[in-house]
């Protein structure tokens, strides 16, 4: 568990449930055994639940989208944990071949769960927004190696699925402004450890301007599009001292 965070308690039925087939279908014992547990930012899991369940007509709906965009989100964040370079011991060299192969795993269980939805305009949304998020870590990378950042970047890296999503489902310019800012500044505040974010410099200002963004963001949104839950959550998050909670999957 990342330094900072603490456990995400459950209280609303709807999201526990989702939660539960999430954790269902992402059981893999001998993943469990040798790998980190999944787990996610809990502004990433509040957004993802409000956006699908507000447009989902069934809970079969819900839960196979919800599963769906937690796991390639942790297939994604897996392949980039990976590092490149000579490994020193066979120990090192099946570790991270294990976690190669566990981002594979748990992309296959995304691709499956979108497949029993029979709706094949998803997979297409889906399979665009990851290759837009593996060009944005792509060039992230690059570009903190010659000693830059861009904040756009990171932005397309940690919300392009949500994006893509809340279009299709004919969400307002105002809405993705909120959920790409918001969950671009919890991953600043969430102190990962990943080849990007320890080389970004300056991670304090930037964290300063996104919280005032969403500050702007939040005030021009029209009553309703956010629900009361996700706009206290979001006002929290806000706060300089307000670092976020993990919630294991």
């Amino acid at each position: 568990m990342r330094k900072g965070y603490t456990m995400f308690q459950q209280k609303i039925d709807g999201l526990d449930n989702a939660l539960s087939y999430v954790r269902k279908r992402a059981n893999y014992p001998y993943l469990k055994e040798n790998l980190a547990q999944l787990a996610s930012i809990d502004t990433e899991v509040l957004i993802s639940y409000e956006l699908i369940n507000k447009h989902s007509h069934t809970n079969k709906e819900l839960n196979h989208i919800m599963c769906a965009l937690l796991l390639i989100k942790q297939a994604l964040d897996i392949h980039e944990s990976v590092t490149e370079g000579n490994l020193t011991s066979e120990k090192m060299r099946k570790q991270r071949q294990l976690t190669v192969l566990a981002g594979d795993f748990y992309s296959g269980l995304y691709y499956r769960e979108l497949a029993m939805l029979d709706k094949p305009q998803l997979i297409e949304i889906f399979a665009e927004a990851i290759a837009g998020i593996n060009q944005a870590r792509a060039n992230s990378y690059q570009a903190l190696q010659a000693g830059k950042f861009k904040i756009e970047n990171l932005i397309l890296a940690e919300s392009y699925i949500h994006q893509h999503l809340a279009r299709y489902f004919g969400e307002s310019t105002e809405y993705i402004n909120v959920i790409k800012t918001a969950m671009t500044l919890a991953r600043l505040k969430g102190n990962k450890n990943n080849v990007i974010d320890v080389k970004i410099e300056a991670k304090n200002l930037w964290i300063q301007f996104l919280e005032t963004e969403l500050t702007k963001q939040l005030n021009k949104i029209k009553n309703g599009e956010l629900s009361d839950r996700l706009k206290n959550h979001l006002t929290a998050l806000i706060q300089p001292k307000h670092e976020g909670e993990l919630i294991i999957l």
